[in-house]
């Protein structure tokens, strides 16, 4: 019995270990961040973040949330693990938020750039909408959107004004 208890505690704790966490207070946030953490670190790709939110309850739709920063962040992930790089695949993520401004920057490795609303995916008729709904959400809230990309390097930034 003590044999079977051991066990399982040490069963959990790898499960507990193996699933990285984040915890901002913000679910949304929260789940899409710690899902990324999972996918890099199964597909070797490095992950650095910082949150920093002034609030938990952004003044944002969780919807629009879900969709701007899933996109977001499954592309940077994406790229990454397709970058062709074998030792330094990576993705940073920065969020930070005032009273009136959500703002989201997203670094990530990249094989090239070539900036289309067409994707490259097999059947595309469920994919290639990820920066039309990135920029649908952004003039949602009155934000902007910056794309800069170089030297094997994607650098999305987007600043939103949060709802009263």
């Amino acid at each position: 019995m003590h044999e079977a208890s051991g066990y399982i505690h040490l069963t959990l704790d790898k499960i507990d270990i193996s699933y990285l966490k984040v915890n901002t207070g913000n679910l949304v946030i929260d789940a899409l961040v710690s899902n990324i953490l999972n996918i890099a670190q199964d597909n070797g790709v490095r992950v650095k973040y910082k949150i920093n939110l002034l609030d938990k309850n952004l003044k944002i739709e969780r919807y629009d949330l879900c969709v701007l920063l899933g996109n977001i962040l499954d592309n940077a992930v994406e790229a990454a693990i397709l970058s062709g790089q074998t030792d330094d695949k990576y993705v940073e993520i920065n969020i930070f938020s005032n009273e009136y401004t959500l703002f989201m920057n997203v670094i990530n490795t990249m094989k090239d750039f070539t900036c289309s609303f067409r994707t490259k995916k097999q059947e595309p008729d469920f994919h290639g909408n990820g920066l039309a709904n990135i920029r649908r959400v952004t003039e949602k809230y009155d934000g902007n959107i910056r794309i800069e990309a170089m030297n094997h390097r994607f650098n999305i930034m987007v600043s939103l004004q949060l709802l009263e």
